[in-house]
């Protein structure tokens, strides 16, 4: 038996955020970082149009995601919104969902660009609170103000998870979704990387719908060789859809290394980047290592030092099948992108 969980409603488009004001709220809590979404006037226009409508709102404001969950989970339980508004970038949208779901309050999600963060709060384990929106809305007066290579490396990152989803899912339907995501975020990160407004659009859905499969394709983080990765260099500070930007061709060999059903080069195959099916996977590579150089991925990493010596240390206490992985991650592409 198989048992999904989906966003009930994406909306996108030009003026989008208008259909959150279709529900007859008494009262919200929005929630937000504060950064792009007050220079795209998003949470100002939000805030305003439910105050027009007289629907008592309150917004709280944070850049940090342990202190914005805190405030939020504390407002939620003492005044128990008829909704939360998470606007923002993927830690709010995170936020929102580990709010909604240990409040069970429903939520909807305003994507500026990135669907999360993979940010961790304790004692939750990502996928436990990784609840499915009831409304997301994608608008692109929104995410157009984004920057080119953030919105680069986090499609990137996300394409990672839309990876490992599509060859590793048990299920043909969820492996599917992930599959047609990667292909739509290969086909829209240079459009959108050079300021094309649909573009940006299309790169955001297919962020969103990729980011839907990799939770749908694993019960629990551990499971994820990509979350564990990602976590993994956390430590020294790397946000974790950075790390898999830049890590991703190396995740990408270990994929399909350890493909047991071709998955990986049907995949491959079907991007037509090569006519000879067999090399398409070197391919793949070649072609994401263009796109992180293209798209100037080495500088989301800029402050990403680690020390060989503390790294092989902190290698020491973990399984070999993960200290290889993340011996090929650091030596073949992160050694390799500081380079």
């Amino acid at each position: 038996m198989s048992c999904f969980q989906f966003p009930q409603k994406v909306i996108s488009g030009i003026d989008s955020f208008e259909k959150l004001f279709d529900k007859d709220y008494e009262s919200v809590l929005i929630i937000s970082d504060g950064n792009l979404s007050q220079k795209s006037g998003a949470l100002l226009k939000i805030k305003r149009k439910f105050d027009a409508i007289l629907t008592r709102n309150e917004t709280i404001i944070s850049d940090d995601a342990t202190e914005l969950f805190d405030k939020a989970k504390k407002y939620a339980d003492v005044h128990m919104p008829e909704a939360i508004i998470a606007i923002g970038d993927g830690k709010t949208l995170d936020c929102g969902r580990a709010v909604s779901r240990l409040c069970e309050i429903p939520l909807v999600t305003v994507i500026e660009t990135l669907p999360s963060a993979l940010t961790d709060f304790e004692t939750l384990d990502i996928f436990l609170y990784k609840n499915s929106a009831d409304i997301c809305i994608i608008d692109p007066s929104f995410i157009n103000i984004s920057d080119s290579s953030k919105i680069a490396y986090e499609a990137l990152g996300i394409g990672c998870l839309a990876l490992e989803s599509a060859v590793i899912s048990t299920d043909r339907y969820i492996s599917a979704l992930a599959q047609k995501s990667f292909y739509e975020i290969y086909k829209n990160i240079m459009p959108a990387y050079r300021g094309e407004i649909s573009a940006r659009e299309n790169l955001c859905n297919a962020m969103l719908s990729a980011y839907t499969a990799f939770i749908n394709s694993f019960e629990y983080s551990w499971q994820s060789d990509s979350f564990r990765i990602a976590s993994f260099f956390s430590k020294w500070s790397s946000n974790r859809i950075s790390t898999l930007a830049v890590a991703f061709p190396s995740i990408a060999e270990h994929l399909y290394e350890k493909d047991p059903n071709g998955r990986f080069s049907l995949l491959a195959k079907g991007l037509d980047i090569t006519p000879l099916s067999e090399i398409a996977p070197m391919f793949l590579n070649e072609e994401i290592r263009r796109i992180q150089a293209t798209t100037a991925v080495p500088f989301a990493l800029k402050n990403f030092l680690i020390d060989e010596d503390e790294f092989i240390a902190s290698c020491g206490e973990i399984s070999e099948e993960d200290k290889d992985l993340f011996y090929r991650c650091y030596y073949g592409s992160i050694t390799f992108i500081k380079s």
